[in-house]
């Protein structure tokens, strides 16, 4: 068996996400005016080798819910396919032990782009969760295209490991061999190679066999309970992994609770690294979100790709003029986000008009 890379191969990003409400205001100066609604779709998520993505909680911003910024990141080799998750703002020990602290479940289509012209089942992968560093559980979960007779296998070439970073956020390290890939061509780096994807990660509820100080730092411990934090969370009842703390990549998209999904409505992993060639598609999905925190975090992935690029930068700069208006709204988001500079950097976003635009 070749030498796997090890799972903890990915340099940590040392930028963090900038809040949604922050960029929000940005995007209001501007004239960018961000409809909220219930559960609404938004464009599938298109993602690169290498390109961090934030999660959205289920449930909107009008809603009750959790917020941490949890990331995903993936590298690809011959061997297989690395995810990274990053569990920021979640803390394990706080959670209900009643099964798992959390789960991951992961859908792939895995088969060739030939056979991507009739929709059938995604393959899951789930990764279960455990509140202490080490190995990890993963099964996969296969049925026929109805999604009836479904058949759970546990013993696959695939590791899964939790640890702890320095600033005690915890890190799920995720190794899919070629083997589990199946039929794809897994041809790396090449154009139009994809993988369609679609995550979802489930937090239990809050432990409610005691009590928990919650205060801010540097404040008087006054003392509440985590039984009445969950209750203004909006009563999630007796669910073990209640909604409000479920996040998604795309709301809307697909049910997080099915055992399978179709293949038909997935988000997109591109093997190959972020490169100029796909810039228009995504700043388009930028413009075409609709949600503040999701039109954020779309943002904030893209500038995290022009920092050591400046041939993408110049793409968004660029872009501001592009004859489609949701290409020209989605880089005007991206250059107001904070890794571009749009908070304290001073960047200003060129300004576009009937004279120039489409040029």
């Amino acid at each position: 068996m070749p030498n796997r890379p090890a799972l903890e191969i990915f340099p940590q990003h040392r930028t963090r996400m900038l809040r949604a409400s922050v960029v929000a205001v940005l995007l209001l100066c501007l004239g960018v005016h961000a409809q909220e609604s219930a559960i609404q779709t938004a464009p599938p998520v298109t993602i690169t080798l290498g390109q961090k993505m934030t999660f959205l909680p289920l449930l909107p911003e009008t809603e009750a819910r959790s917020e941490y910024p949890l990331t995903i990141r993936a590298e690809a080799d011959e061997h297989g396919l690395y995810l990274v998750f990053d569990l920021e703002g979640a803390v394990l020990a706080e959670l209900s032990r009643i099964g798992s602290p959390f789960y991951i479940d992961l859908h792939f289509d895995l088969r060739n782009e030939a056979e991507r012209t009739t929709d059938t089942r995604a393959t899951r992968f789930r990764v279960v969760g455990r509140f202490d560093e080490g190995q990890m559980a993963v099964e996969r979960t296969v049925s026929d295209a109805k999604g009836e007779n479904l058949k759970t296998e546990t013993k696959l070439d695939a590791e899964a490991r939790l640890s702890f970073l320095r600033s005690g956020t915890p890190r799920v390290s995720l190794f899919l061999s070629r083997k589990e890939i199946g039929d794809h061509p897994w041809k790396l780096g090449e154009a139009g190679q994809s993988l369609p994807f679609d995550v979802f990660v489930h937090f239990a509820d809050f432990d409610r066999s005691g009590a928990l100080e919650l205060v801010d730092e540097g404040e008087e411990a006054e003392g509440s309970p985590k039984e009445e934090l969950t209750a203004e969370l909006g009563e999630p009842g007796k669910q073990v992994y209640p909604d409000w703390h479920t996040f998604v990549m795309v709301r809307g998209l697909n049910n997080p609770h099915a055992n399978t999904i179709t293949t038909g409505s997935m988000n997109s992993l591109q093997l190959h690294n972020f490169s100029l060639g796909d810039l228009t598609e995504s700043l388009r999905a930028i413009g075409q979100t609709k949600a503040k925190d999701d039109i954020s975090r779309r943002a904030e992935s893209v500038a995290l790709m022009t920092i050591l690029n400046a041939e993408v930068r110049g793409g968004v700069l660029m872009a501001c003029e592009h004859q489609d208006e949701s290409v020209r709204e989605g880089a005007k988001r991206v250059i107001t986000s904070h890794a571009f500079g749009g908070v304290d950097g001073g960047v200003s976003v060129p300004r576009s008009g009937p004279d120039t635009a489409g040029q």
